[in-house]
C-alpha cells in the first residue's frame, strides 16, 4: 500500500479559488470598506470599522452568506477594547455551503457608558439570539435589536457580566 501524498500549494490555490471570488465581490461594491484578515479553504476572515459593519454585512449577504451561525464577543482589558465577531455561513447556495465569512470589530469600553455596536438583526434575522447571548454576558449593547432581555443568566443578576474579565467569581 503507498502512502498519500500531501497536497501541493496548487492544490490548496485551486481550493481557496471560491473563497477569493467571492472577496473580489465585496472588494468591488466595498472597495475600503474592510480588511481581509485571512483567507483558507471554507473560511474568509474581515476585519471591519464599527460604523462599517452594516454595509459590510448587507453585501456579504447579497452575495451568499445568509445564515449567521454565532456571534462571540471577546473582552480585551490590555486593549480596553471588546471585539465582536459574526460568523456567517452560506446555505443557500451549494456552490459556497462549505464557505463561513468571519466579520470582526472592535468596540472601545467606556468608564462610563455601556460598549454600543449596531446590530445586524436587520440583515440577519438569525443573529437575534446570538446577540442577546453577547449582549447578556459582555454587556455590549446591540443598537436595533428589538429585544435585548436576559436569556441565560437569572432574572436578579446584579452582577458586571460574566465573561468580562473583570468579573470575579463570588467567594474568591
Amino acid at each position: 500500500m503507498s502512502t498519500p501524498t500531501p497536497p501541493s500549494n496548487v492544490n490548496v490555490e485551486v481550493s481557496i479559488k471560491k473563497e477569493k471570488q467571492l472577496v473580489e465581490k465585496m472588494k468591488n461594491k466595498l472597495k475600503n470598506k474592510f480588511t481581509l484578515d485571512s483567507i483558507k479553504p471554507g473560511r474568509i476572515n474581515v476585519i471591519v470599522l464599527p460604523n462599517n459593519i452594516v454595509e459590510v454585512s448587507k453585501v456579504a449577504k447579497s452575495i451568499c452568506f445568509d445564515q449567521v451561525s454565532s456571534v462571540a464577543g471577546t473582552d480585551f482589558p490590555s486593549d480596553n477594547e471588546f471585539e465582536v465577531v459574526y460568523h456567517v455561513a452560506c446555505v443557500s447556495n451549494s456552490r459556497y455551503r462549505n464557505i463561513i465569512i468571519e466579520i470582526s470589530t472592535r468596540i472601545k469600553k467606556s468608564e462610563t457608558a455601556k460598549p454600543v455596536i449596531n446590530s445586524l438583526y436587520n440583515v440577519w434575522r438569525s443573529c437575534d439570539w446570538h446577540e442577546k447571548e453577547t449582549h447578556e454576558m459582555l454587556g455590549i449593547v446591540f443598537k436595533g435589536n428589538p429585544e435585548l432581555r436576559r436569556v441565560l443568566l437569572p432574572e436578579d443578576w446584579n452582577d458586571i457580566p460574566p465573561l468580562r474579565k473583570d468579573y470575579i467569581l463570588p467567594g474568591r
